[in-house]
């Protein structure tokens, strides 16, 4: 076993010499087993437990045996109590304490990965629990790794662990809760896969066997669907014509599966004709322009203003702005995201802000100002984006240039200019 959790880091790309792992412990025999295995393979870890309070004495008993654990090994103990709201999901709503728990530990006692004891046998249960609920084929893989939590005995089996708890006569805490039928999980752990995995000798090696496969098929649909996405500044394009007729909603799914978008959401936007329509997830939103579907994140609707009072480069969360001074013919200006035009001192305060509706503008070779928005309309920019557009404004707030479309007409450079400024856009 000890090997085996050796060979999993080994293969952790992200993993660095110094990192501390903080270990979410129950007191069970899987966490045990994972916290005496890292701290005998001598990595740094903590081990963080919450007491959700609903098995009174027992829980309590659960705590005290981790204090105890967590001296024996001279590791740090980290520990939450706080019962689940009344009302709602017990499981989702331990699940969400829980984690917000050691997001928080973390952050504070500076651990850079969590680590959960997921192992063989609550991959197969996870994988047909959710066959069970209606999945497709990300979720028969059952439990995966992740950047954001290790789980370093998903190729360990019950059995295994077991017999390294015995090796090494460590004790755990029993979970009562765990041999009644009040949860799927346990019917499905103590009454089906007992009967399921000893239909045949090998069952559970052809069991495993299809989960991996599933996990090949899966990153490689994955990759498929990240070749449709195409890059335009802030703003990821899909082309619906380049999907198959028949499985437009199907590749649209697999596409933009990675932001949390759901299947029923891609057929919904497949099935409108509509541009301008869309639909939302936590951090993204889909909109549906013509043959097009366009991916934006939801967090910069607008960004904070950049303010210049001499010539120099800055940057927010969102955005960098290059500037620098030229002479003569120096600097020209490749494309609308970069540009040089006529210096003036009166030019600053510079500010770099979002677009309003009230915003007017005077683009080169117009002799009036227009409604930004309706400009903006008539190159092209989707309803969407009009007021996600940067401007750049002189001290007197008037725009000067639109980054990614036009400067105006007043900032034009003349053959008597001896001076240039360039300004260069860049979303990050």
């Amino acid at each position: 076993m000890l090997e085996k959790v050796s060979s999993y880091f080994q293969n952790q790309k992200s993993l660095e010499e110094d990192s501390k792992l903080l270990v979410a412990i129950s007191g069970g025999r899987d966490s045990v087993a994972l916290a005496h295995v890292l701290h005998t393979l001598g990595f740094q870890i903590g081990l963080a437990h919450v007491n959700f309070q609903l098995r009174g004495r027992e829980s309590d008993g659960d705590e005290d045996f981790l204090k105890s654990f967590a001296e024996q090994l001279g590791v740090p103990l980290y520990i939450h109590s706080e019962n689940p709201e009344e009302g709602k999901n017990v499981q989702q709503e331990a699940r969400r304490i829980r984690y917000a728990f050691f997001k928080n530990v973390m952050k504070n006692h500076g651990y850079s990965l969590l680590t959960t004891a997921h192992h063989q046998d609550d991959k197969i249960e996870t994988a047909l629990l959710n066959f069970t609920r209606g999945t497709g084929i990300h979720g028969m893989r059952g439990m995966i790794s992740s950047e954001a939590i290790y789980r370093p005995l998903l190729g360990i089996s019950r059995i295994e662990i077991d017999q390294y708890l015995d090796q090494e006569g460590l004790l755990f805490r029993e979970d009562s809760s765990n041999a009644t039928g009040k949860y799927k999980r346990n019917k499905l752990r103590n009454e089906v896969l007992p009967v399921l995995l000893t239909l045949e000798p090998d069952t559970r090696d052809k069991v495993l066997a299809s989960i991996q496969n599933l996990e090949f098929d899966s990153e490689a649909i994955a990759q498929m669907g990240d070749m449709f996405l195409v890059a335009e500044h802030d703003i990821l394009k899909i082309d619906l014509q380049k999907f198959p007729e028949d499985t437009v909603a199907t590749w649209l799914y697999h596409t933009v599966r990675k932001f949390n978008f759901n299947r029923q959401q891609c057929v919904d936007l497949v099935r409108s004709d509509e541009s301008g329509a869309k639909v939302s997830a936590e951090q993204h939103t889909l909109y549906r322009q013509k043959d097009e579907v366009h991916v934006v994140k939801n967090y910069r609707s607008d960004f904070e203003p950049l303010v210049f009072e001499r010539v120099e480069n800055r940057s927010n969360a969102s955005v960098e702005i290059q500037m620098s001074r030229a002479e003569g013919d120096d600097h020209l200006a490749k494309n609308n995201w970069s540009v040089r035009i006529s210096f003036d001192s009166e030019l600053f305060p510079i500010t770099i802000r979002s677009a309003t509706p009230e915003d007017r503008f005077n683009p080169l070779g117009m002799k009036h100002d227009v409604k930004l928005t309706d400009y903006l309309k008539d190159k092209g920019i989707p309803k969407y984006n009009r007021l996600r557009t940067p401007v750049a404004c002189d001290a007197d707030g008037r725009i000067f240039w639109v980054p990614g479309i036009q400067i105006s007409e007043a900032v034009k450079l003349k053959d008597t200019d001896s001076q240039s400024l360039s300004i260069s856009f860049f979303y990050l």
